[in-house]
C-alpha cells in the first residue's frame, strides 16, 4: 500500500467520501507531496552544483591570468635568447675564421 496522509482521509471519508475513494485521494496526494519533495531536494542539489561551479570559474580565471604571465615572460625569455644567439653566432665565426685563417 503506497503512503497516504492519515488527516486527509479521515476529513474525505467525514465530507462523505467513500472509504476506498478517500484512500486513493489521500495516497494521491502524499505521491504528488513526494514528488515536490524529491524536487526541492533536485533544486537544492543545483544550486550546490552551481555554487562548484562558479568557485571552479573563479580558479580558472586565475589560472588563464597566471598563463598569461607565464606566456609573456617566455615570449621576453625568447627575445633575449634570440639577441644572444645573435651577438655569439658572429662572434664564434669569427674566431673559427681567424683560427683558420692563421
Amino acid at each position: 500500500m503506497a503512503i497516504m496522509l492519515g488527516d486527509l482521509h479521515a476529513a474525505l471519508v467525514d465530507a462523505g467520501a467513500s472509504d476506498t475513494l478517500a484512500t486513493k485521494a489521500a495516497q494521491e496526494v502524499a505521491a504528488y507531496e513526494s514528488d515536490i519533495g524529491n524536487i526541492k531536494q533536485d533544486l537544492s542539489d543545483l544550486r550546490n552544483d552551481t555554487a562548484e561551479i562558479k568557485r571552479e570559474a573563479g580558479r580558472l580565471t586565475r589560472d588563464v591570468a597566471d598563463l598569461k604571465s607565464d606566456v609573456g615572460a617566455l615570449k621576453r625569455d625568447g627575445a633575449v635568447l634570440k639577441v644572444m644567439v645573435g651577438t655569439l653566432y658572429p662572434m664564434v665565426l669569427a674566431i673559427l675564421f681567424k683560427l683558420f685563417l692563421h
